[in-house]
Parts: structure tokens; sequence; C-alpha cells
């Protein structure tokens, strides 16, 4: 099913959304650099000194190391909708104060960026007579060139005919469903169910098609810091024998 007119539709229509699109089949959605995205915000707090892997010999202190540690797919109705990309990011300096201090600026780096802290350990290296502060981080990014939000994945969900009222068998009435997926880091999501009805309930993909109508939502689980929000709309329109 072609969902080309709903995206146009609400793209006209959404102001608030910054993207509509289809999402890609499960596997086959373009990579998001996250750790080039990563390593932009890291370098700042060290004067450049994020290293991947390893230090470099005689590295000047304080320092990270980044590491990916895991990768996988959101797959939401066989659709690659969101990925996550898990890291180490251990940082390491000679005064402890100084790397709680670090550890501030580095939350406050990722604020409001799609990344979130899953879990932390601090230690002290006593070989290179460092103190360590080793945190784990997921980076989520959506199926897109584009990583603007809030946005909305419009894909074809199922169709079903109606016991065909003609004595002929060659006409028969099929409703068509349709899933808009929101995605967003925000609280917003009551607002874009709000702008996604008023542009279309009631709205005809064409002629052919019968007024549009809602059938229901559905939150789904969360990936990283991105809220989802699942809505299903239904219309109708006429199959007919060539």
């Amino acid at each position: 099913m072609d969902t080309s007119a709903i995206i146009a539709r609400l793209t006209a229509e959404c102001p608030t959304l910054a993207q509509v699109l289809e999402p890609p089949t499960g596997g086959t959605a373009d990579r998001f650099a996250s750790q080039a995205a990563l390593v932009a915000l890291l370098e700042p707090l060290v004067d450049s000194r994020v290293y991947p892997l390893n230090l470099p010999e005689k590295a000047t202190h304080p320092s990270m190391v980044y590491r990916l540690v895991g990768s996988s797919p959101g797959i939401f109705e066989g659709y690659h909708v969101t990925h996550g990309d898990l890291f180490v990011v251990n940082l390491r300096g000679p005064d402890y104060q100084a790397l709680l201090l670090l550890m501030d600026s580095l939350i406050a780096a990722i604020a409001g960026e799609n990344v979130e802290i899953t879990d932390q350990l601090h230690d002290y290296d006593q070989g290179e007579n460092l103190y360590r502060i080793n945190i784990e981080m997921e980076y989520t990014s959506i199926s897109a060139s584009s990583q603007s939000l809030p946005a909305a994945f419009v894909y074809p969900l199922s169709r079903g005919g109606q016991p065909n009222a003609y004595d002929n068998y060659t006409k028969q009435l099929v409703n068509a469903d349709y899933a808009v997926l929101i995605v967003t880091a925000d609280n917003n999501i009551v607002a874009l169910q709000d702008e996604i009805m008023g542009a279309l309930l009631g709205w005809q993909q064409s002629v052919y098609f019968h007024e549009m109508e809602y059938a229901s939502g559905a939150g789904l689980e969360g990936v990283g810091s991105l809220k989802l929000w699942r809505e299903l709309y239904r219309d109708a329109f006429y199959m007919e024998q060539a």
C-alpha cells in the first residue's frame, strides 16, 4: 500500500513534526555515525584528547578512551525505526576531584542529545597512577539521514476485505490500516497526536478512498532517551477485478 499521500499530508499539516517519512525494512537502514557524533561532544571537554580503544604512549591527562561494545536495531513491525549503539567511555586523570568535575561536564555536554548513561564505575589504576571513571552510555538514533525530532514514520500495517455486496464478485470493499509511529525526545506526544488527528481524521487520500478514521493508539517501549507512540488510522476503497 502506498503511503506517499499520507506522508505529504502530514508534512503539510503538522508543523511540529520535524520530518515525516517511510521507514526502511529491517536491516536495510543507513547507519547514523554515532561514533563521530559522540566524539564531537566529548573532544571540547579534554582539549581533543579523546582516543578510540587505547591511549597513545605518553598521553596527556585528563583524557578519554571510547569503545563501541554493542549495536542493535530497533525493529517495529518489520521496520527499522531506531538504532542503539552502546559505548564505554573511560575518563582518566591524576586528580580524582578534577575527574568528578569532568564527569559533571560530560553530563552537561550530552544533555539534550539522544545519549543516555546506563552505568558507571569508579576505580584507580595503580600501574598508570590514574583515577578512572568508566561510563557506559547508549547513543540512540533514528533510521533517517536527518536526526531532527520529533519525527513520524508512516507505514502500511494491514488490509482486509469485507463481505462482497455484489452478485458478480468483481467489486469488494477493502479496509486498509496505516501506522503513524511518533518518535520524540520530549513530552509532547499528546500535542503530536492532536496535530496528526487534525490532519488525517475525515481526510480522503483520493476520490477512490473513503474518509480516514481513527482506529487505535498505543505506547511502545521507549528506546534509550526516545519515546514512541503508534497511532493507527483506517480507510477503505473498492477493489475491482480488472
